[in-house]
């Protein structure tokens, strides 16, 4: 009886070390994928994020389509895996804790393909749009190169990038480098926007520059040759010196078509609609017909000989003045005498906005001053001292911009009132407006300003020594400039980078004008 009573007492014994109950195959749940993404799509490495992942690498196998993944590293919440294939496509199968899981969207790493370019002909700065497959939407890992040189990308998707088509190209193929991928374009992109430089020497010669390189298309000696101008398919030429003429060229060959002989000629021609308007050194102002160079009236200032600044043609007036005395308005048929304003030491005046805009002295010639004119009579709208004012100014946008020897300003040009000055050197050229940004020279520099704040955008030194006596225009795009180096520059007006420089003889103290292969004429405000 004891024995029985023995071994009833041990049961509870025996029950108490009962093996526990089997581990099961997965760590605290089923596995699961909630992302798929590259963490470096030129290697083929993606990072799989999900919960109860095996830890142990040998674990898990994954595989897209016919190929199968290196596992780098697991832990329980990542994977990170590397397909050995330069390109694939196809969904992503992963096994983990003996569970098969399923990712749905394909992933692909496929070649970048260029479909077409549009349009395939334009001019520097046209925008133009790559069509293809497999960009980079993130348009910062995007690169397209025009014959080269590196483009400005607008906007990016995985099938179109948008970019301007950069300075200095020609003609040749379009790349695309999206990261580690590159395509070319079958096609070639071409740059229409060739055309011709013209410009003259002080050593007695006038040119025509190919646009794209500087190199000279023909060569004509032309003594005391000013600033050209074109209209109508004619150059227009005034020249100082022993000439004293004014001369009418053929664009493409340089030949004389007509001349104008008087006294010494300068500045640059004034041509609205047929007829060229200009003074000489004699107190005579001319409108001289365009076509055949017959005089059509002459205004004689009766004053003392002396130089008369550049026209301006305004609502049926044109409006000059002589450096030492006054400013004028002319009737444009007749050349009558609409108004004088004497005691004005003036540049070449600027007319828009019903106002006149000149630089000059005051009747002393001791304080520069910035003056509005009335265009209808001449009155005084308002008058701006600026210390040792310097140049031509230029109206655009409602805004007057001039230069002294020390500071460039903006003014409003309603009011006369300051918007900003920034400091600067002597200018040496007019100032440009394009879009919203100002390009001059100054002392052996060329340089950009933002228009509304007068920031600087860029400045590039031009070579030692270097000074642009004349002015610069801008044309698709790029900068054009002579120097007293006797280099004509193209600079790049978005970088400010030289493009080339071409030398063509003495000191260059005009400014070009530029002529496209569509004919449209870019000239400066002189």
């Amino acid at each position: 009886m004891k024995k029985y009573i023995a071994i009833l007492a041990c049961l509870p014994l025996i029950q108490c070390k009962k093996k526990d109950a089997p581990k099961p195959w997965y760590p605290a749940g089923t596995p699961s994928i909630t992302a798929v993404q590259f963490s470096d799509y030129c290697d083929g490495i993606i990072t799989i994020t999900g919960t109860n992942f095996d830890s142990v690498p040998s674990g898990v196998s994954v595989t897209l389509g016919s190929l199968t993944g290196q596992i780098l590293s697991a832990t329980q919440t990542k994977l990170v895996v590397k397909i050995p294939a330069a390109t694939f496509a196809g969904t992503l199968n992963v096994v983990s804790e003996h569970i098969q899981l399923y990712w749905p969207d394909s992933l692909y790493k496929e070649p970048t393909v260029i479909d077409s370019i549009s349009p395939s002909v334009a001019g520097t700065g046209t925008m133009v749009t790559i069509n293809g497959q497999f960009f980079n939407p993130v348009a910062a890992e995007d690169t397209v190169y025009f014959n080269h040189i590196p483009a400005t990308i607008l906007s990016a998707t995985a099938r179109k990038i948008v970019v301007r088509v950069p300075a200095g190209v020609t003609t040749g193929h379009v790349a695309v480098q999206s990261g580690c991928k590159s395509a070319v374009a079958q096609t070639s992109f071409t740059n229409s926007n060739k055309g011709t430089i013209y410009i003259s020497d002080n050593d007695g010669y006038f040119y025509a520059l190919d646009v794209t390189s500087g190199a000279p298309k023909w060569t004509i000696p032309l003594n005391g040759a000013n600033s050209p101008a074109f209209a109508n398919g004619v150059l227009y030429v005034a020249c100082g010196g022993n000439d004293s003429i004014l001369v009418a060229l053929d664009p493409n060959t340089g030949v004389t078509l007509w001349t104008f002989t008087s006294a010494p000629w300068e500045g640059t021609p004034t041509i609205y609609q047929g007829v060229v308007y200009m003074g000489a050194i004699n107190a005579n102002f001319y409108a001289i017909d365009a076509a055949t160079g017959q005089q059509k009236w002459v205004y004689n200032a009766g004053l003392v000989v002396n130089a008369w600044g550049n026209a301006s043609v305004y609502n049926g007036s044109v409006y000059t003045s002589r450096s030492s005395s006054s400013v004028y308005s002319l009737d444009l048929s007749t050349g009558a005498l609409n108004w004088r304003r004497d005691n004005i030491y003036a540049g070449t005046p600027v007319a828009a906005n019903g106002l006149v805009y000149v630089s000059g002295y005051d009747s002393a010639g001791e304080i520069s001053e910035l003056y509005a004119l009335n265009a209808a009579d001449g009155t005084v709208a308002w008058v701006n001292p600026i210390t040792e004012l310097n140049g031509t100014p230029t109206v655009s946008n409602g805004v007057v911009y001039v230069g002294s020897f020390q500071h460039f300003y903006a003014f409003n040009a309603t009011t006369g009132a300051q918007i900003w000055s920034v400091p600067i050197g002597s200018l040496g050229t007019v100032p440009q407006v394009v879009d919203n940004s100002i390009y001059l020279a100054s002392s052996g520099v060329v340089l950009s300003l933002n228009a509304a704040n007068g920031q600087q955008n860029w400045l590039t030194s031009l070579v030692s020594n270097t000074f642009a006596q004349g002015g610069l225009v801008v044309a698709h795009g790029i900068i054009y400039v002579g120097g007293n180096d006797g280099n004509v520059y193209a600079v790049d007006a978005s970088t400010g980078k030289v493009i080339w420089a071409s030398g063509i003889g003495g000191v260059i103290a005009s400014t070009p004008c530029v002529v496209d292969s569509a004919g449209v004429v870019f000239q400066a405000q002189q």
